[in-house]
């Protein structure tokens, strides 16, 4: 009875303390959503991101805030023009982009995008600017190889 008793609220505990995965990672995108439902702790990755602005305008954004709307990066910008992020100093030196906007009038402008770069091949996701992705692209030597739209989930 007692050991009953135990398993009960051992259970009711963990039910009050775990939320679900998808709940949890409501909001994230790209490597952050991916880490989020394999539960994979966050790299040590920087807190903020530092986005390179027209004419070399920089702006440091926290990088929640950029993973939850890249709308947060449009609406800080002093100044209508594409914005890219380098996951670090490293990237950038190799010109390896991670995050790229267009921003206009505190807005993104169009879709934006995100890098996953691999060797010689890099994968190109567009997003809407409700978050939604909407397109890839695959690029080998800097060369277009094959984009193709993402369908929307059938209801």
């Amino acid at each position: 009875m007692v050991v009953l008793l135990f398993l009960l609220l051992t259970a009711g505990a963990n039910l009050l303390t775990a939320p679900s995965a998808e709940a949890a990672c409501s909001g994230l995108k790209g490597d952050a959503l991916q880490q989020c439902l394999q539960k994979a702790p966050p790299t040590s990755g920087p807190s903020t991101v530092l986005f390179i602005g027209p004419h070399g305008h920089n702006q440091t954004v926290d990088t929640a805030a950029v993973t939850r709307s890249i709308e947060t990066v449009c609406q800080r910008a002093k100044q209508d023009g594409v914005y890219t992020a380098y996951r670090s100093g490293q990237d950038r030196a190799r010109n390896r982009i991670w995050k790229e906007v267009e921003c206009r009038s505190g807005h993104v402008e169009g879709l934006w995008k995100e890098h996953f770069p691999e060797d010689d091949m890099t994968i190109v996701l567009f997003y809407d600017t409700a978050g939604n992705s909407v397109k890839q692209a695959l690029y080998i030597g800097g060369q277009l190889i094959r984009e193709q739209p993402i369908s929307a989930p059938r209801k």
